[in-house]
């Protein structure tokens, strides 16, 4: 066997072996799948002692670590954030209310509202393709987009002839609760749109987490339940979840947690020490 022959042998036996080794690295830090039935069976009997029920027990894994953030609002005051999004133009109508030659804006706290000063005259709905493009446009254009930004919900509204188009952020591919922003549009453009905790964050990672399995975060979430009455769980997700902040310059520590879905309510449990958000 000749010696080039040898040396592509070992890099491939080399390739293989370090393919082998990444494998091995995602499968212990992110598991996939659903949690193990029995598993399941035994939250399910600690749940049943706080009237507690699982609609469906295909319940998804969690992965093993989670990365926790630090969101970091860069706009100072409420001027700022109104300059930002309506440009230098506009001016100060009230203590929360600013406008320029297009649009009102209302900021109190970490909520704000957009509306035209012109209404506009009804048109017949965009298709909803066409509608979400114009919406993220709009996005851009007010410097509201980031690459964060993804479109959560698109849909039609007849009786209004609008789109209504959701958007949430998705860090690691994981949704950001508490960080929203909703467009209107018909065919004459932008109607409406109110956000929350959308200032166009900067995100650091501070640390990366080990954090509990699901059927842990629900039993955490069942002891930590005083109410008695029924309740059922829909579904679960792992989330990044921002606290409210108020419009002004500020850091907030961003956690990853489980999402449960019920009938009755979203509840929010802390993914890396267990306990009620």
């Amino acid at each position: 066997m000749s010696f080039v022959n040898k040396i592509k042998i070992a890099l491939f036996i080399l390739f293989i072996v370090a393919n082998g080794l990444l494998i091995s690295y995602y499968v212990a830090n992110n598991q996939t799948g659903f949690v193990n039935s029995n598993v399941i069976n035994d939250a399910k009997r600690i749940m049943a002692n706080k009237n507690i029920t699982l609609e469906n027990d295909k319940l998804p894994n969690l992965p093993k670590r989670a990365n926790k953030y630090v969101a970091s609002n860069g706009m100072a005051t409420k001027q700022d954030i109104a300059t930002h999004i309506l440009g230098v133009d506009c001016v100060m109508l009230d203590v929360n209310v600013y406008q320029n030659d297009e649009y009102n804006m209302w900021i109190n706290g970490c909520n704000y509202d957009i509306l035209p000063t012109a209404e506009s005259a009804p048109m017949v709905t965009k298709p909803l393709a066409a509608a979400e493009k114009d919406c993220m446009e709009w996005l851009d254009t007010h410097g509201l987009k980031d690459k964060y930004t993804k479109a959560s919900q698109v849909v039609l509204i007849p009786e209004e002839s609008l789109v209504k188009c959701s958007f949430n952020k998705v860090l690691d591919g994981v949704p950001i609760v508490g960080a929203y922003i909703n467009v209107w549009c018909n065919g004459n453009g932008v109607t409406k749109v109110e956000g929350r905790n959308w200032l166009n964050s900067t995100f650091e990672i501070t640390s990366r987490d080990k954090i509990l399995s699901v059927a842990e975060l629900l039993v955490n979430f069942a002891n930590s339940r005083s109410s008695t009455d029924a309740l059922i769980i829909n579904s679960v997700e792992l989330v990044y979840y921002i606290p409210n902040r108020v419009a002004e310059k500020v850091s907030i520590e961003m956690v990853p947690a489980l999402q449960i879905n019920a009938d009755n309510g979203i509840f929010y449990v802390n993914a890396i020490d267990g306990k009620r958000i």
